[in-house]
């Protein structure tokens, strides 16, 4: 059988309940005991004999057990359990009378010859009675007895022996009894057992397994056990559980070892199981530990002690090693020994299990860690054997390797050294007594080889690990010095050995071999910390070696003595091969970082480039920080070598391929890190890089944002380096760091952009190429940046080249609208792709065309930018994306240049090191170079701000800066030559003179007005024909030459161009209702045409003549126009054959028509006749064509004019536009039935009405502003921008229309005039009340002071009328009702508006005489008044504040579009190009709008990078502004760049400068930040400015120039409007701007000086209504 089949039989049958159930497993169990020889060949013969047992079926009709009622030992036993609770003696049984008689009942089935298997002493029943002979002997006693007497006695004698062995079972079973001896007899042993047996076979419910095994812990109990287990196996889970569980006092543990042991000993397969469980106890672990000893197999014992060595928690660990228990712990190391020895003793051909792996490094691990934790030394030869066996370096037994008892100790290795020539150790703290004079392993000869280690890499490294944590194996006995001395020769020789498998070979591609350099590399870099770490993780334990500095010593003598040598390890290291997931390749970076920091690769010039470029091959996830730190630390030792470093192509070939390639990913972040500490530490050597290794052009070949954003994005990976790269990336590539925007663009397609590189690589590049050469053969832009928008990113980067041509060929005038926001989103788009490619190749096409300049040019000097194609400055969209570009250089030159302050920076840190004296002079140098690159950079930035400004200015922008400046050289160029030829100024003015006048007597002067021009000039400013010729003869006497041409051609000009002649013009009279509704005759101008067809005629033949005469071949329609304006009605006629009709200047004044109204013949532009038909239509608006018709208008049932159908437009049956049915036909109204329709004044015509013009009404139409402007309003405008102001406003949730705001504004209009002449009254009434109050105190100190004069007094004791405000309305006077005179209200103390009415409305009142009211009492009454109307003020004007606030949001919400919401609305309807004409009815020419609104937002994107350049770079800001802005841009930068608030500071700076365009810029910028933040600091600047303009006026330092002041003056007037309290200080100073303004005009301009078209005339204008509205400031 099989330990399977066997454990299986084993098993506990609890279910069995008798004998006749168990004869069922008699053979199951013979069988298994017959087994057990096979299993343990240690059991004795006796163990496993054939047994005849109590269940052999053969004897059962002869047992006395098969004849007995079983069932009456449990009654018997509760018998007994009554019966013992009442003492009764029992009866003496008599002695047989027949004692030599046979027994006749010896056996029941007639055996009665044969013995009983119990055949020891009778067992002593109770009462001490001798009651245990067997059936044989008492049958033989008593002869003369029958055989059923016989055999009723013996079933008694055998119950009542069954039932005293319950008894004294369960008896023994209470702990009490624990020390009690034993109450089985040594002779009874057999017999107890069978009965025990006998029972649980019959009565198993009278004891249980616990029961009995407990009640055997007694002397002689383990043999009855015995017996028990090898009858009864099936019990033996049962009895070994009942063994551990149950706790056992006393005594009975010894018993209970006893039992354990012959459990242990019959059955061998429960050995593991029950040494395993007593092991976790901690009072057993000790007894598990020795039966692990004695019954265990080598391989057995080693796998259950080596986990109970290495987990240090164990109890046998705790207890039996550390403790050093002396029972166990000699037997187990003893064990070990033999163990070893026996390997030690083997046979050379033998080769013994424990002395192969994996078992002998576990033996060794087991005999290690007893060594280390031994409390007392181990004897000199245990050591010997036990570095013999660990040591080992072939699986052969040698003569060397077998211990002897005569064999000593070791001597001590020899350290002397005789080579003189070996090379300088160069291992840090070297005790210099030993690493001096050590020797040095010999050389290896080349072609040697040598067969790797027997017992695998595991182990090799086991027993590396093991030389560093044992101290024994090193220095043996231990001493204070630092001697190699180890017990035996076997560490030298391992270590001779371990050294060729390192050296031999061309790689290191062992574990052992990467772990041997590690320790190598620790211990010359002096890690002590590292290699004790190492040695722990083998060794499964803490290792100290910082604190046995000794111990460290010594290693340090024996390795670099008899291992491997400096250069061999620095070399060797370097040989390590690299592969993923390696636990060999993660050891030799720990090696290379170690050597690299302790210097060792550069002391002996040994260059790791080809093992790193193997090693960034094959990078594993997650990255290393020991990689990154090598190869930052290779980086910068590089750099400071020439020639040395990452090979070109290496580099070159990292960056090639697909940038979306996610494999590469890893190796790129690596080489990225490279080139970055590279770099920079190259500028710390050499700030011009004038020996840089690497091409400076592979910087921009490099996916800086695309590397950084999936680092970011796969963090697990590269959590380790992140920081590191970070951190070296940011000096030199700080304006490519990852974005927001960046990562959530490689999430989403990073995936895709991988499959696509799949799909290429087995497909091919064929697919894009096509897409690609489609997109290149499009004309259509719109289409194709809708095509890129939907590629990948890989396909869009494929297409940037495309995307760059689009953007120049957009730039043209006639490219379609609808690019711009695709544009602008793929160029943001491509910025967070790859920025190097897309600005790098948009700056070198957009300055192509200028050959003085290159992309090389605008690296170095961002502010050549400027110099690209003029057209995309006048571009919002292509700004955008050139703002974008500039940024990107400016950063980048920036960063440039701080870099080259990296060289003094490090010589001054390195000077500081050495503690040399030229440590001020280079601090001083560094400064200096700081201070001069942040100067330049300072200087290119302002540079790039100003140019900008330029940019916003569309004055400046009018033409293209290319040919303005060619026309400016030229004319520098004539200007040179012209200078050359005339020695003095007043020789130059004279040459130019005679050159103007030499070109006016040709004809052909550019200095003269042609003929129409000088008319244009004499109808602008209306000259008369005598102020013609003034202006002639001035111009002649004081240039010259003529300016003018001839009177005679101006007038033959405006003969040819005037059409009054074809006009009547008459004055005539007529009704005009006024605003109080009385009727007034007026004279007005009517004016009509005389010649309709003359008119139309010569109309026709100027379009002709100049080319706007379109569709010549057609008819000519003319349009009937009508409109009402102001209080004039015209009637036009306007032709459709022109470009634009709707044209201002394609109308005809006209009032009637008098001649053919079918043909028009007019003389074409080739002197031909020309006959065509005329087509008439009638144009305006609903009213109008209403009126030609006869119609009745829109308030009619029918409201069309052009249709029969009814609806209403007013009240609760109006139509709306929902309930319209659009599908239905309706009729159409004709002339005709227009005609009928007069007749009866149906369908809305008016009875008797008659057509104006004979023109159908489908020819009528309604002018396309109109149409457009009803809909707007009634459809859109009163709706959605009324919604858009009640989400933008906060004061009213009730109005949702335009109207109800409208209806709002009017009510908050109304109650703000109530509330503001309620305030004037009561302010009014209050200056009352307070002038009476002083005149009360005045004339109470003085009565002289009561003024009397020049107002009538009334008769008050004491009239105030004199003392009151002189600018008061009309007194009011009050009668009294008891004496009839008249007082005034305030000499009665009657104050409040309110008050007068009451009174007013009183029937009776009495004046303060008849009240007799004292002085006191008034004056009392007064001041009562005085302080009510103060808080009556205070309440009213707060209320009214509120009020002006709310009325002036919502103005500015209604008709500023101030809400956020609205200039949402504005924006969208913008960029639909339904912009702000729709709501301000501009009707002038939409390119000039156009082109004012991009320059608009032009002028936004350029703000808002200054805003964010000043907010970037502290200081920049003091540079700009030094350097001015125009004058008239001043507000608009301010309004833009919130940053300029920061300006504030440098305008007392500025002013204090004596530049005085510097000074006048202060005062506008001061100014316009004033207007914008009336905060406290721009009150202070306020008032500076005041002081200073003042000063210098007073000095005659303000110069007069209108430039100047044109904008100083209104800036003066801001301050005053700002800040009420500088309002007196700057009206006296412009008052003497004004006087001296005046003066120049009068002289400059002579009799022009009132023309309101003069700007300086504006000025002076604007600064006297200023003080107009200022001069009657009233201060109480």
């Amino acid at each position: 059988m099989d330990e399977k089949s066997s454990g299986k039989c084993l098993e506990p049958r609890l279910e069995l309940q008798n004998c006749w159930e168990r004869k069922r497993t008699f053979f199951e169990v013979a069988a298994a005991q017959s087994s057990l020889k096979s299993v343990n060949p240690n059991l004795p013969d006796s163990l496993v004999s054939p047994l005849v047992t109590v269940l052999d079926p053969c004897t059962l009709h002869a047992a006395i057990h098969t004849k007995v009622d079983w069932s009456l030992v449990r009654s018997r036993l509760v018998r007994g359990h009554i019966l013992a609770r009442k003492p009764v003696r029992p009866p003496v049984r008599e002695p047989s009378s027949h004692p030599e008689a046979p027994d006749a009942d010896g056996s029941s089935d007639g055996g009665g010859g044969t013995s009983s298997q119990c055949s020891s002493p009778a067992y002593p029943g109770k009462n001490g009675e001798n009651r245990g002979s067997s059936p044989m002997e008492t049958c033989g006693a008593n002869l003369e007895l029958s055989e059923e007497a016989a055999l009723k006695r013996d079933k008694d004698v055998f119950i009542d022996e069954i039932v005293d062995l319950v008894r004294n079972v369960k008896k023994h079973n209470d702990p009490s009894l624990s020390s009690s001896p034993t109450w089985i007899d040594r002779l009874q042993v057999e017999k107890v057992s069978k009965q025990l047996i006998m029972l649980q076979n019959y009565q198993p419910g009278l004891l249980s397994i616990d029961e009995i095994v407990h009640g055997l812990l007694f002397e002689h109990g383990p043999a009855v056990m015995e017996d028990i287990l090898i009858e009864m196996p099936e019990h033996i889970v049962v009895i070994v559980n009942s063994l551990i569980a149950n706790p056992t006092p006393g005594n009975r543990t010894r018993y209970r070892n006893l039992i354990i042991g012959k459990i242990v000993e019959l059955y061998p397969y429960f050995a593991k199981r029950i040494i395993y469980k007593f092991a976790e106890r901690r009072s057993d672990c000790v007894f598990a530990c020795r039966l692990a000893v004695d019954h265990m197999s080598d391989k057995q014992f080693l796998e259950f002690l080596e986990p109970m060595l290495s987990e240090k928690d164990t109890y046998i660990h705790k207890i039996v090693v550390k403790m050093s228990n002396r029972q166990v712990l000699p037997l187990v190391i003893t064990r070990l020994l033999s163990m070893a020895n026996f390997v030690l003793q083997a046979h050379p051909d033998a080769f013994p299990e424990m002395g192969m792996a994996p078992w002998c490094t576990r033996l060794s691990y087991c005999l290690l860690e007893l060594m280390n934790f031994a409390m007392e030394p181990w004897k000199e030869l245990e050591v010997v054997t036990v570095t013999k066996f660990v040591f080992r370096t072939s699986s052969r037994a040698s003569v060397r390797n077998a211990p002897s008892e005569s064999e000593s100790i070791d001597e001590p290795m020899d350290t002397t050294d005789n080579d003189q020539n070996s090379q300088d150790s160069c291992v840090p703290d070297s005790d210099p007594e030993t690493s001096q004079s050590i020797s040095r392993p010999p050389q290896i000869r080349p072609g040697a080889t040598i067969d790797p280690s027997p017992f695998g890499e595991e182990h090799e490294c086991f027993v590396l690990a093991a030389l560093i944590a044992v101290p024994f194996l090193t220095q043996y006995p231990p001493n204070q010095t630092g001697a190699v001395q180890p017990p035996d020769r076997a560490v030298e020789h391992w270590l001779e050995v371990a050294r060729k498998r390192v050296l031999i070979g061309e790689k290191v591609t062992t574990t052992f071999g990467a772990n041997l350099i590690y320790v190598h590399a620790c211990i010359m870099s002096s890690r002590i910390e590292e290699l004790a770490e190492f040695a722990s993780d083998l060794m499964k334990q803490k290792v100290e070696l910082a604190q046995r500095p000794n111990h460290a010593q010594v290693l340090k003598n024996a390795f670099t003595s008899r291992c491997m040598t400096e250069v061999e390890v620095a070399k060797r290291s370097v040989c390590q091969e690299s592969s993923k997931n390696s636990p060999s390749s993660a050891m030799a970076l720990r090696s290379v970082h170690a050597l690299q920091l302790a210097g060792v690769y550069k002391a002996f010039q040994i260059s790791i480039k080809p093992w790193l470029e193997i090693q960034l091959e094959c990078i594993a996830l997650p990255c290393s920080k020991l990689l990154a730190d090598i190869v930052d630390g290779f980086a910068q030792s590089s750099a400071f070598s020439k020639g040395k470093g990452l090979g070109k192509e290496f580099v070159r070939d990292t960056f090639t391929g697909d940038i979306f390639d996610s494999r590469t990913v890893p190796k790129r972040l690596f080489v990225l890190l490279y080139m970055c500490s590279f770099r920079e530490a190259a500028h710390r050597h050499d700030s011009s890089l004038q020996h840089f290794l690497y091409d400076m052009s592979i910087f921009r070949k490099m996916p800086v944002r695309y590397l950084l954003s999936i680092m970011d994005q796969q963090r697990e990976n590269f959590e380790e380096i992140r920081a590191k790269i970070i951190t070296r990336v940011a000096v030199i590539f700080p304006f490519t760091l990852p974005t927001p925007l960046s990562m959530e663009i490689f999430t989403e397609n990073q995936k895709l952009a991988d499959l696509e590189i799949q799909d290429e690589e087995h497909f091919g590049r064929q697919r894009t190429d096509q897409r690609l050469k489609h997109l290149k053969e499009n004309k259509d832009i719109n289409k194709v940046l809708e095509s890129i928008n939907r590629f990948g990113i890989r396909d869009q980067l494929s297409s940037l080249r495309i995307v760059i041509n689009i953007f120049m060929e957009s730039l043209k005038p006639h490219t379609p609208s609808g690019f711009e926001q695709p544009l602008v989103a793929i160029f943001d788009r491509y910025e967070q792709l790859d920025p190097f490619s897309l600005f790098l190749q948009s700056a070198a096409s957009w300055i192509q065309h200028d050959k003085g300049i290159d992309v090389e040019d605008v690296i170095k000097i961002p502010s050549l930018l400027f110099r690209s194609d003029p057209r995309i400055f006048s571009s919002p969209p292509h700004f955008h994306c050139f703002i974008r570009t500039l940024n990107f250089f400016n950063k980048k030159v920036r960063i440039e240049n701080r870099l080259k302050t990296l060289e003094i920076q490090h010589k001054a840190q390195a000077s500081a090191i050495q503690h040399q004296n030229r440590i001020y002079g280079l601090e001083l140098d560094r400064k200096e170079k700081e201070l001069l690159t942040g100067a330049y950079l300072d200087i290119q930035q302002s540079v790039l701000i100003h140019a900008l400004v330029e940019v916003c200015d569309p004055k400046r922008m009018k033409d293209a800066l290319q040919s303005a400046y060619k026309q400016r050289k030229a004319v520098l160029q004539c200007e040179r030559f012209m200078k050359g030829g005339a020695c003095t100024g007043v020789d130059y003015s004279h040459l130019l003179r005679k050159i103007i006048a030499k070109a006016d007597t040709t004809g052909e002067s550019p200095c003269r007005l042609n003929p129409e021009q000088t008319f244009i000039l004499r109808s602008a400013i209306h000259l008369s024909d005598g102020n013609m010729k003034t202006a002639k003869h001035i111009f002649h006497n004081f240039l010259g030459y003529d300016v003018l041409s001839s009177r005679e051609a101006v007038n033959a000009i405006k003969n040819d161009l005037d059409t009054s002649s074809n006009y009547k013009i008459e004055e005539v009279e007529k009704d005009k209702e006024l605003g109080t509704g009385r009727v007034q005759k007026v004279r007005t101008i009517r004016i009509t045409i005389k010649s309709m067809e003359q008119g139309i005629r010569r109309r026709l033949e100027t379009l002709d003549k100049h080319g706007r005469l379109i569709n010549d071949e057609d008819d000519v329609i003319l349009c009937l126009l009508g409109d009402k304006g102001s209080d004039e009605t015209q009637l036009c006629v306007s032709f459709e054959n022109t470009p634009n009709p709707n044209s201002p200047g394609n109308l005809l004044l006209v009032v009637m028509y008098d001649g053919q109204d079918n043909k028009i013949s007019y003389t074409s532009a080739d002197g031909t006749l020309v006959t065509k038909n005329v087509k008439k239509k009638v144009l305006g608006d609903m009213k109008i064509v209403s009126a030609y018709l006869g119609h009745r208008g829109h308030s009619s049932s029918h409201p069309c004019y052009d249709c029969l159908t009814p609806w209403s437009l007013h009240g609760t049956k109006a139509l709306k536009l929902k309930d319209v049915d659009f599908a239905q036909i309706h009729t159409i109204r004709t002339l005709k039935t227009y005609a009928e329709d007069s007749k009866s004044g149906n369908n809305g015509v008016k009875k008797g009405s008659k057509p104006l013009c004979q023109v159908e009404p489908t020819d009528n139409g309604i002018p396309t502003v109109h149409v457009v402007m009803g809909i707007f309003i009634r459809y859109f405008e009163n709706r959605i921008n009324g919604e858009v102001n009640s989400m933008d406003r906060k004061d009213d949730q009730v109005a949702k229309t335009l109207r109800e705001h409208k209806k709002s504004l009017a009510k908050m209009v109304e109650k703000e005039t109530e509330l503001h002449a309620t305030l004037k009254k009561l302010v009014s009434a209050r200056d009352d009340a307070f002038c009476t109050a002083t005149a009360y105190r005045l004339v109470a100190l003085n009565p002289l002071a009561h003024l009397k004069t020049p107002e009538p007094m009334c008769k008050s004791t004491f009239c105030v009328v004199n003392h009151l405000l002189r600018d008061r309305t009309t007194d009011n006077w009050i009668q009294c009702d008891v004496c009839e005179e008249y007082f005034h209200f305030a000499c009665c103390s009657i104050f409040s508006p309110d008050e007068k009415l009451q009174i007013t409305g009183q029937k009776s009142w009495n004046c303060c005489n008849c009240e007799n009211l004292d002085k006191m009492k008034h004056h009392t009454k007064v001041l009562e008044s005085l302080k009510a109307l103060e808080s009556e003020i205070t309440k009213i004007s707060a209320i009214q504040s509120s009020v002006t606030q709310k009325r002036i949001d919502l103005e500015s919400l209604l008709f500023k579009s101030t809400g956020d919401n609205r200039k949402k609305l504005e924006a969208f309807l913008f960029s639909i190009n339904c912009d702000v004409r729709s709501w301000y009815q501009t009707l002038g020419d939409p390119t000039d709008f156009s082109l004012a609104e991009k320059r608009v937002q032009i002028r936004k994107i350029a703000c808002d990078f200054i805003h964010r350049t000043f907010l970037d770079y502290e200081g920049l800001i003091k540079v700009v502004l030094h350097q001015r802005f125009p004058l008239r841009q001043v507000r608009d930068l301010v309004e833009g760049v919130p940053a300029l608030f920061a300006g504030n500071a440098q305008i007392l700076e500025m002013l204090s400068l004596a530049d005085q365009d510097r000074r006048f810029f202060a005062i506008v910028f001061a100014a316009e930040i004033c207007r914008k933040y009336r905060v406290r600091e721009s009150l202070e600047t306020a008032r500076v400015v005041c002081d200073i303009v003042h000063s210098l006026h007073k000095f005659g330092e303000l110069p007069s120039s209108y430039k100047l002041w044109k904008h100083v003056a209104p800036a003066l007037i801001i301050l005053a409007t700002e800040f009420p309290s500088l309002a007196d200080s700057i009206n006296r100073l412009l008052i003497r701007v004004l006087t001296t303004a005046k003066n120049r005009m009068a002289v400059k301009s002579g009799m022009f000086a009132g023309d309101p078209k003069q700007e300086e005339y504006r000025l002076i204008a604007e600064i006297t209504s200023f003080l107009d509205r200022n001069k009657n400031r009233q201060t109480l």
